[in-house]
Parts: structure tokens; C-alpha cells; sequence
């Protein structure tokens, strides 16, 4: 029984240091509730067609998506705008933007008539994101695969600066054309960030993997300058994820892993030798 407590012990040492990976977490029930605040926008003049994604941040029927959305190429606002719900997929609701900010790429919409109720909201995250968090993006990328869920994981964090005016979420999730404006939630269906831009070429070279939301905080800040008190994180914990043992702890394991060693090696010793 020796041999097997010896590779238990080290099996809980590499474990307590394991990275939590996209594919490790249970996403179903996640993605669940998540595509229920999840809508698809489109926004049209007549003659130019947007689409993309946004998300329930009330209760009242608050939609949170990209300005460039319900822009046109030319950056200016395209003036209908309809929102399709999960479940109603056979009906669209007319929206009227309440405010929008070019500059921070970020749009809030009601409907023209009447409130909606949201079966789902999302709330923001309370605090930044982190590099090498499990992630999932929902949204319709391409206008076609509706309710689309990806994963992925924190790339990077690129702080507000001179270039730019929101802080940046870099993630490797596959984000495409339709994504912009849906949500970029954590283990606990929280929102970290409102996927934003997908980098496709670089100079010439094909790049993979580079994509970016504004990260939750930045929204939230601009959700309350507007007068909306955005939803917080609910205090329920996230998915349960690996925690590094203290040190006194690992001493511990280190000192029962040599004498469990030790003991292997007496036992071999006192063995009989074959003749």
C-alpha cells in the first residue's frame, strides 16, 4: 500500500498547483443561464445592415452593447434597432438607445415600448480579471451560429493609457464578427468583459488567438455616469479552482513523501535476495 500513498502524495503536490483550464470546468449549467440575458441586435438605416450581440443588465430591460454595433462603417448611428430574445427567436423587440459612447465603444439601449422583463441578467465582475482565467464568450458570431458559446482563457491585461481610453481584456477565446457587444463571463457566469475587437491580420501576418473585450470595471464606471447602478457580483463564490498549499504545508507532504521513501527502501533491503 506503500507505493500507492507515495503517488497519492505526489499527485496532490502537482495538483495544488495545477491551472484551472477552460476544459476542466463544467461550463453546461453556465452557458445555461448565461444565453438567457444574451440578445441578438441588429440596427439598420434602410440601406446598411449591423449585427452583433448584447446582454440584459436590468431587470427592466437595459441592454448593454458596442457602439460600433449600431454604427455603421462610417461610425455614425444606424437609427433602428431591434433586439431577437432566446426563446422568441420568431419576434424582435424595437430599441431606442439611451447613450453611447463612441470613444469607450459602448452602447445602452431600451425598448421604444414598454418594458421588457429578462427571465436573466448578468452582473459585472467587482474586480479585474485575471491573467490565465478560464473564460466564455457568448454571442453570434457571423450573424448566423446564434447563441454561440467559445472558451478560452485571460491572455493579458492592457490598463487604460494613451491609446487606450477603456482597460482591455486579451483573450485567445475564438471571437468573430457577430461577438462584439456579448459578454465574456468567468467560472461563475460573472461578466469580466464585453467582447470588443478580433485581430485578424497584422501587417500581412495572419494572427491567431488576439482578441479583446473592455474589462467589466470600465463599464461598470461608465454604467454609473450614465445613471445606471450596474448589477453587481453576486457574493456566491466561482467554481471551486485549484489554491497553492502554504509553504508550512508543503514541508509537511516533502517530510511524509521521505518517509515514505525511506520506508520503500527498508522494506527492499530486509527482502530476501534470490539465490
Amino acid at each position: 500500500m506503500r507505493p500507492l500513498s507515495l503517488w497519492s502524495g505526489l499527485l496532490g503536490l502537482v495538483m495544488c498547483f495545477w491551472p484551472e483550464t477552460a476544459a476542466a470546468v463544467d461550463w453546461k449549467p453556465i452557458a445555461g443561464r448565461v444565453e438567457q440575458a444574451v440578445v441578438h441586435l441588429t440596427a439598420t438605416d434602410g440601406a446598411r445592415l449591423s449585427a452583433g450581440t448584447g446582454f440584459f443588465v436590468d431587470g427592466q430591460g437595459a441592454i448593454l452593447t458596442c457602439n460600433h454595433v449600431i454604427s455603421g462603417s462610417d461610425g455614425r448611428r444606424l437609427p433602428y434597432v431591434r433586439a431577437m430574445l432566446r426563446g422568441q427567436e420568431t419576434a424582435t423587440v424595437d430599441l431606442v438607445v439611451v447613450a453611447a459612447d463612441p470613444q469607450r465603444d459602448l452602447a445602452l439601449l431600451r425598448p421604444v415600448r414598454g418594458a421588457i422583463r429578462p427571465t436573466h441578467t448578468l452582473a459585472l465582475a467587482n474586480a479585474p480579471a485575471a491573467k490565465g482565467e478560464a473564460v466564455m464568450a457568448m454571442g453570434h458570431p457571423l450573424d448566423g451560429s446564434r447563441w454561440t458559446a467559445t472558451f478560452g482563457h485571460v491572455s493579458a491585461i492592457r490598463p487604460r493609457g494613451a491609446e487606450n481610453v477603456v482597460a482591455q481584456i486579451q483573450t485567445d477565446t475564438p471571437l468573430n464578427p457577430g461577438n462584439s457587444g456579448g459578454p465574456l463571463v468567468d467560472t461563475a457566469g460573472v461578466v469580466v468583459g464585453v467582447n470588443r475587437a478580433v485581430t485578424v491580420r497584422r501587417r500581412g501576418e495572419r494572427v491567431v488567438g488576439l482578441n479583446h473585450a473592455i474589462s467589466a470595471d470600465d463599464v461598470a464606471a461608465w454604467l454609473e455616469s450614465i445613471g445606471l447602478s450596474p448589477p453587481a457580483a453576486p457574493a456566491a463564490p466561482a467554481a471551486p479552482r485549484a489554491r497553492p498549499m502554504s509553504i508550512e504545508h508543503m514541508l509537511d507532504v516533502i517530510e511524509d513523501l521521505n518517509e515514505e521513501a525511506a520506508a520503500m527502501q527498508r522494506e527492499q533491503r530486509e527482502q530476501p535476495r534470490p539465490r
